[in-house]
This record gives structure tokens, sequence and C-alpha cells, in this order.
């Protein structure tokens, strides 16, 4: 059975920055799924200057698509805010 579209988000690591150091955001894009499901994706104004952007990083069908969500910042991704396979695979798993 279709289901609608799941956001893992942004892992541990990014919320824990962005709780300390997001000054301000706004929503650039989003992801659309099955009728009116849909996900903002931010940007995100630091205190120190940085602007980082939600990214897809990957996109994963399991009876729908299951999507996780990384920081990158002048196009490039920002590691820490990566998702590892591992990590990917056991939340895949976890949701079958």
């Amino acid at each position: 059975m279709l289901t609608s579209l799941q956001v893992m988000g942004l892992n541990g690591w990014a919320h824990e920055f962005l709780a300390k150091n997001n000054e301000s955001s706004m929503v650039h894009d989003e992801i659309a799924g099955l009728a009116d499901n849909r996900y903002p994706l931010h940007t995100y104004y630091c205190l120190e200057g940085r602007v980082l952007v939600e990214v897809v990083q990957a996109e994963v069908w399991n009876s729908g698509p299951i999507c996780f969500i990384a920081l990158q910042e002048d196009g490039e991704w920002v590691s820490e805010s990566v998702w590892s396979q591992d990590e990917i695979d056991l939340l895949v798993d976890h949701e079958t």
C-alpha cells in the first residue's frame, strides 16, 4: 500500500547546532508528497553569520518516499549534519 511522504528531517547534531546558533530562518523550498502532504525546507541565518540551507540528502523508497535532510553551506555539505548510510538503513528498516 502506498503511504504518504515521510521526512526524517535533520539529524541530532543539526538540531542541537541550530538550537544554539540560529537567529532566524525562512522557507526556501518544499518537498511535495501525495495530496496536500508537504514539508518545508528552510534557510537558517546563524548568529556568527553562517547561512545554512536544508537540502534533501537522500530519498529512500519504502512503501513511499522517506526523505533525509541535511545542511549545506555555500553548496557544500556540513559534514556533521549528514546522515550516515548505517543511520539511514537502521531508520528505514525500523519503518517497515
